[in-house]
Order: C-alpha cells, then structure tokens, then sequence
C-alpha cells in the first residue's frame, strides 16, 4: 500500500473493503485513475459476510478473481439457519448452476476475500491504494471549485472535521459532495 496521495485522479473511493476494492479495479479497468483510501494497513481479519451468489461471482470474475474464486469459496445448494438448540428456523434451497455461469450459492471467508482483492488492487495500474492514518472517525470527501475549470476537487479530510448532519435530509449535500462534473 502507498502512502502517498497521487496529484490527480478521476475518481476517489473511501473504504477498501470488498464493494471499495471491486469498484476500483473495474474503474482502473476501464482506464480511470482511482485513488481508494482506507483507514486500516490491510483486510479487515473478521468474516461480516460468508455469502454471495453467482451474479457477485461474475463481478468478481470482472474483477480478474475468476481462477481464485473456487479456492476462495465453496458451492452450497442449501442455506439453513439454526437457534442455538439446533432448531431449524430457515432453510430455502438453491440450484447447483447459476444463470451467469457460476454457482447460485457460495459460501466463502471474508478476509480470504478481501486479501485477494487487496492484491489485485496492488497491482494495477492507474490504482493507488492509499492508507490515512489518524482518521479514527473515518474519511470524507469535502467538494471545492478548481479555479478557471468546469471540475471540482475532492480533498479527503478526518470526518471528524465535516459538518455532522442532525437530520436525515441534511445528508444529501454531504452525498452530493462525493460527486464530480468533468
């Protein structure tokens, strides 16, 4: 991971988790110049998801992770959840192929996840992961007009330092403030 802050980019991504790395690397795909931040040196080392289906495994394989998936996860054709006395309390079953070419049902580990698309991110041009330390608070875009040019700039500060919302309809110029006109 760098540490350094490239002088332009197209698009900034706060969170390197799975949906923050897979954006990314389509993005760079496509010839954008990304700079992804996250707050941790590295995936996050606890599971908060252990399922996705065959259309998350498309974009996964869009993301260059199709020859890792079967080492990363493991078809299921049944989802069942237990109590604690064993006691079934949901079960739906799945077809073994999915319509987009790949298993309907995987379960997987997280951070195996996460680790992989960490690399992927690494070494792809026109991606630069960077980690900010010291933002406890997390990270948020803060929107200024660039001087003589139709563009914005982004500029990533502590969220600590932006205006906190006290109302749901307070957030939408915050959400706006994430968003750029070229």
């Amino acid at each position: 991971m760098s540490g350094t802050v490239p002088e332009r980019v197209d698009v900034l991504v706060v969170g390197a988790g799975p949906v923050g790395c897979a954006l990314s690397l389509l993005l760079g795909a496509r010839g954008r110049r990304v700079l992804l931040v996250e707050r941790h040196d590295g995936p996050y080392p606890l599971p908060r998801a252990v399922h996705f289906d065959d259309e998350t495994a498309r974009i996964l394989q869009a993301c260059g992770l199709g020859p890792d998936l079967p080492s990363l996860c493991e078809p299921a054709t049944t989802y069942e959840w237990r109590n604690g006395k064993g006691v079934p309390l949901l079960r739906f079953e799945t077809p073994a192929q999915g319509r987009q070419g790949w298993p309907s049902a995987n379960m997987f580990n997280q951070p195996d996840l996460e680790a992989r698309l960490f690399e992927r991110v690494e070494s792809t041009e026109n991606l630069t992961l960077t980690v900010l330390t010291g933002l406890d608070g997390g990270v948020a875009p803060q929107e200024g007009e660039v001087p003589g040019s139709r563009s914005r700039r982004l500029t990533v500060a502590p969220a600590s330092a932006c205006a906190r919302p006290t109302s749901w309809a307070a957030t939408v110029p915050t959400a706006r403030c994430a968003t750029s006109s070229a």
